[in-house]
């Protein structure tokens, strides 16, 4: 009976272990879902920011508008959460 006692004591505590574990990756995956949200922004912005600078520097407002428009539409679906 002992050792049935022993036995069932490890299972709680294994169980307990996994409880804290599987809580532990849920914050963590929504940590990496914070942060890859915020990087696809920042994406964003550095686009536009080349983009205006480009167009500053060789006048050419069309073919930047056309730059940013490929690069919002590499960027979004990610924001929209199509491509994970």
């Amino acid at each position: 009976m002992e050792i049935a006692q022993k036995l069932s004591d490890q299972l709680g505590l294994a169980e307990n272990r996994v409880q804290e574990l599987e809580a532990r990756i849920a914050e963590l995956e929504a940590e990496v879902k914070f942060y890859r949200d915020k990087s696809d922004r920042a994406e964003l912005w550095l686009g536009k920011i080349s983009n205006e600078i480009q167009e500053r520097v060789l006048g050419s407002p069309i073919e930047g508008r056309r730059a940013r428009l490929a690069q919002d539409w590499r960027v979004y679906p990610r924001l929209l959460g199509s491509a994970s």
